[in-house]
């Protein structure tokens, strides 16, 4: 089954957390995995979903105030976490290595790690996705021998209505795999994830190279998230 993850960002404000579970129950599965704000996140264990973290300290237990640890992350119940968002490049410049950091504090401790890559609207114009994927790909797996989950984000789609064709996504996501094969010696999955919807989930699941989608404000909102795990796992 291809893995649906839930970004959550700051969408929720706690309120609206009983309901939006409440609905969720029946299509809880296995292959969902929800990423709430850390201060939310004990609200989500213990369903049939798996659970993430949004980020994670490069660092372990230190004096790093507003921080968290992958180990802390891990002694909580959590399975996964997110890396390298670009949300996260942008506003609180994260490096390619510290997003390394990241992934090696996150498989020390076990947590499945979804590594985000992906191109601004210039680099896109001026034709470097694929070296811009190349870069982050290589530096933020340097060193890493484990199984690491893809999340390509086309940045340059960020408060648009486009949506990338499928050809487009099905050549960059061939692209992504065939490098990490280069890096990694293994085979990995990659995660569709920009402007998801009830609207493009059933165009985009038709791409039979993608394992799945990291969805972002779609998720917040309850009846479209359902809409689209339906599609997704042929509900």
């Amino acid at each position: 089954m291809k893995l649906i993850v839930s970004n959550l960002k700051m969408y929720q404000s706690g309120l609206e957390i009983k309901n939006y579970l409440d609905l969720l129950k029946p299509y809880e599965s296995e292959n969902i995995v929800i990423c709430p704000s850390l201060i939310h996140v004990p609200y989500f264990l213990g369903h049939k979903f798996k659970v993430g973290l949004q980020n994670i300290s490069f660092r372990e237990l230190e004096n790093q105030t507003g921080e968290v640890s992958a180990l802390q992350g891990k002694n909580l119940g959590v399975t996964y976490t997110i890396v390298g968002h670009h949300e996260r490049r942008n506003y609180f410049k994260v490096t390619n290595s510290e997003v390394n950091l990241k992934i090696k504090q996150a498989l020390k401790n076990s947590l499945k790690v979804i590594l985000c890559v992906g191109d601004s609207a210039s680099e896109k114009r001026n034709n470097l996705t694929e070296d811009i994927l190349r870069k982050q790909l290589y530096e933020c797996l340097n060193g890493i021998t484990e199984e690491v989950i893809i999340a390509y984000e086309p940045i340059w789609l960020v408060g648009t209505n486009m949506t990338p064709t499928n050809e487009e996504i099905e050549h960059i996501t061939k692209f992504i795999k065939d490098e990490c094969l280069k890096i990694l010696n293994k085979n990995v999955k990659v995660l569709y994830g920009g402007n998801i919807t009830p609207e493009t989930i059933e165009k985009l699941n038709q791409i039979t190279n993608i394992d799945g989608y990291l969805i972002g404000l779609s998720s917040s909102k309850i009846y479209d998230f359902i809409e689209i795990i339906k599609v997704v796992n042929k509900m």
